[in-house]
């Protein structure tokens, strides 16, 4: 089991070097999903967890407010700063991100993406608990299809990573990491008290797509680390914007080449442009998805039955409160055990519409980036006109497919009038090239120019993608893991 760690001052963190020689720890930063999968990679008991807030509490979660100065907003609480991180929030929808989602035509990047999908995907998948599954992609008349498939209980980072014997520290703030004439170190503020330089065999920046960036800028900025990078570091942030169309069929479509799935399907379906006319368009993999709006959508019986689905636990409490606010109806009861049973897969429920919803890829904006403000998170992240055009053309595609069943106020969009919001996930900004000046990790997401920092996020995407990107994220983690049990 792994040892939780708070050092409220600085005798009980003296206390803990004299147990542990730290010089022969491997230091991890964050502790969600990338964390997770160099801890079970690594199979080391010599590493250690640092964690910016606390052990973590359903209750109280820690989301972060981001001011976008750009085209659409940014959600709050897409990151949780607790034991786990944002995988305790997480649904469990699992994509493998293709080549050009990943790397653009980034040659380096090529590289690390020939091992995820010869070797690391596999694993990638296994350490979710899906057995000899690949991913499910294929072209249905000008569209592909692809499947994510749910987890039916997902995986908490927090949970697992407490099964290792490893040492988490936790309210333990990286302020800087950097390398001198010593070694690689970490400046740590430990609960708000103290502050220590703390020496380490190798550091591993795996605090998500956005933190792990404006750490590194902050510490080139600083001369912590060689050749100062710190102005072409958060360039090209990225993120996959989204927007909702309610009642986009105004009936269900009597044939398509879609699978407008039912309540009781758990897999979750996304159409893009087929790779043929996105190579003919020079497109990306924008992807839309639809979503079933149940008949009983918004009576009483059917928020009941979601609520006692979502929250097990406190069946009796909800059903108790449903009968004190409405009485006793044999009805009323039957429905709402029928709408449970649409839930668990018993029963189908009857469908009315369905909504769709697109999922943009973004291209790299040089013109985007994520900084600090006097203590607050900012950012400037915009689409492009590239981004508008890739939405018209597919929209086009989806409503000449399915016109008499589009509602008409959705057969032609203005895309530029419309508001957007992120799918919170923080993507790229650190540059990678062959040009190593250019450059800020290498292949081996080594942070070039140092001996023993590596970076381990979704900030090393050189791509948006339109996906989830936890899977590709694990990929690496494990792909990292093996890399420095070779170089130990």
């Amino acid at each position: 089991m792994a040892n939780l760690n708070r050092f409220i001052n600085k005798d009980k963190y003296l206390k803990f070097c004299e147990l542990h020689k730290l010089e022969e720890f491997y230091a991890v930063v964050g502790s969600s999903f990338a964390a997770l999968s160099l801890v079970e990679g690594l199979k080391s008991k010599n590493i250690i967890v640092f964690e910016k807030g606390g052990d973590f509490n359903p209750l109280l979660l820690r989301g972060l407010r981001i001011k976008n100065n750009g085209t659409f907003s940014l959600k709050e609480n897409s990151i949780e700063e607790s034991v786990g991180g944002a995988s305790n929030t997480w649904t469990g929808r699992l994509s493998e991100m293709n080549h050009q989602e990943f790397c653009g035509k980034n040659k380096e990047a090529s590289k690390i993406f020939y091992d995820l999908s010869t070797k690391y995907y596999k694993k990638s998948w296994e350490f979710f608990g899906f057995k000899n599954f690949i991913q499910v992609e294929k072209n249905v008349t000008d569209f592909k299809e692809r499947v994510l498939p749910e987890q039916k209980k997902p995986l908490r980072a927090e949970k697992l990573l407490k099964k290792h014997n490893i040492q988490i520290v936790v309210e333990s703030k990286i302020t800087a990491v950097g390398e001198d004439k010593i070694g690689s170190f970490l400046l740590v503020e430990f609960s708000d008290t103290f502050k220590e330089k703390i020496y380490f065999k190798k550091i591993i920046l795996a605090n998500g797509g956005l933190h792990s960036s404006l750490l590194l800028k902050n510490s080139f900025e600083k001369g912590f680390l060689k050749s100062d990078k710190s102005k072409i570091i958060s360039k090209n942030y990225m993120n996959h914007p989204k927007i909702t169309f309610n009642n986009f069929f105004t009936s269900i479509p009597s044939f398509s080449p879609f699978v407008l799935r039912d309540k009781n399907d758990s897999n979750f379906y996304g159409y893009s442009l087929s790779d043929d006319l996105q190579k003919k368009y020079g497109l990306k993999n924008t992807y839309f998805t639809f979503h079933p709006i149940s008949k009983d959508e918004h009576t009483k019986e059917f928020i009941c039955a979601a609520n006692i689905y979502f929250n097990k636990f406190n069946a009796l409490k909800i059903f108790a409160k449903y009968l004190k606010d409405y009485g006793f109806n044999f009805f009323s009861i039957l429905k709402i055990i029928f709408h449970i049973g649409c839930r668990v897969g018993l029963f189908k429920d009857k469908i009315k519409n369905y909504d769709l919803e697109y999922f943009c890829e973004m291209a790299p904006n040089a013109k985007n980036k994520i900084f600090v403000d006097r203590g607050s998170l900012n950012s400037e992240v915009n689409f492009s006109e590239k981004d508008y055009i890739n939405l018209e053309i597919l929209h086009q595609k989806l409503v000449s497919e399915l016109s008499d069943n589009v509602a008409d106020q959705y057969k032609t969009i203005n895309f530029r009038d419309k508001f957007f919001q992120d799918s919170s996930h923080h993507i790229g900004g650190i540059p990678m090239s062959e040009n190593l000046d250019d450059s800020v990790i290498d292949k081996n997401l080594r942070v070039v120019d140092s001996e023993s920092i590596f970076l381990c996020s979704s900030s090393v995407f050189q791509y948006s993608g339109s996906s989830n990107p936890t899977l590709t994220i694990v990929a690496l983690g494990l792909r990292l893991a093996d890399h420095l049990k070779r170089i130990n």
